[in-house]
């Protein structure tokens, strides 16, 4: 069996990945740990510790981040279609984010609208492109 037929098994197989399986993709990927774990936004001993399974609490969130980033990043005849809606969803919903960091201010008037609403405005148009709330627009 070729190796990017097994890695789509890995892939999609219905329980946690496992050290080796994790090891085995990251490798499919050509990345060392450094940095899969830049990618993966953990630390480098925090990997190494689950690809020896030395890991507390394996967590359905890392799994299935672990394996997004694989479909994100490996387009082949088997990742090819999961990895072109990725792609797709990341342009859809991220496509307009700056290039620098830039941290979210606004000034809050806690008599016209919340935390959150000022927040919801700030966010609604990334993901969705709609109009938020009626709070003062936040300087992006």
């Amino acid at each position: 069996m070729e190796k990017s037929c097994i890695a789509w098994l890995i892939v999609v197989k219905n329980s946690y990945l496992t050290g080796q399986e994790m090891i085995y993709l990251r490798k499919m990927l050509r990345k060392n740990q450094r940095e899969m774990s830049e990618i993966l936004g953990i630390g480098q001993v925090s990997l190494n510790r689950w690809e020896r399974e030395k890991r507390s609490g394996h967590t359905k969130a890392m799994d299935t981040l672990f394996r997004m980033v694989y479909l994100a990043l490996q387009d082949d005849e088997y990742t090819h279609d999961a990895n072109q809606k990725i792609r797709e969803a990341l342009i859809k919903y991220f496509g307009n984010i700056k290039s620098e960091a830039v941290p979210l201010s606004a000034e809050i008037d806690p008599r016209t609208c919340s935390p959150e609403d000022v927040i919801d405005q700030a966010l609604v148009p990334v993901i969705s492109g709609q109009s938020g709330s009626q709070c003062a627009a936040p300087d992006l």
